[in-house]
């Protein structure tokens, strides 16, 4: 196997992790988590129970927190996100926001089990 793929395979368990914990904390409370993406080196912060409300310029329905994750890494424009499982207006259909800026962090309800972040480092 070479050394990229052993990277990538890495780092994907550790996003897997991530995405299993974001059920398990946000049942418990809110606590950043930093995170890197599977395909890129960009950095990027996850909240729960939070959002970074507005700056919106694209979403991505049907997708999971991982994708959410690595979308938002891979693009330039892309300077937080929001991840919300239940979809627009509780639809069952998971959305990713892509924003073009980070404003300041909102409560979401925990029964949302959303999550939030920006890009700390490309």
């Amino acid at each position: 196997m070479s050394g990229k793929s052993l990277t990538n395979r890495f780092f994907s368990v550790i996003l897997g992790v991530i995405c299993i914990l974001t059920i398990s904390f946000s049942t418990i409370g809110n606590f950043p988590l930093l995170t890197q993406s599977a395909n890129a080196n960009p950095i990027l912060t996850v909240n729960f129970d939070k959002d970074h409300a507005g700056g919106d310029y694209d979403n991505v329905r049907g997708t999971s927190l991982q994708n959410c994750l690595e979308i938002c890494g891979s693009d330039p424009n892309c300077q937080a996100y929001t991840y919300n499982p239940q979809g627009i207006n509780g639809d069952g259909y998971p959305v990713c926001w892509l924003k073009d800026r980070v404003n300041p962090l909102s409560d979401v309800p925990p029964a949302i089990h959303a999550a939030t972040g920006e890009v700390k480092e490309r």
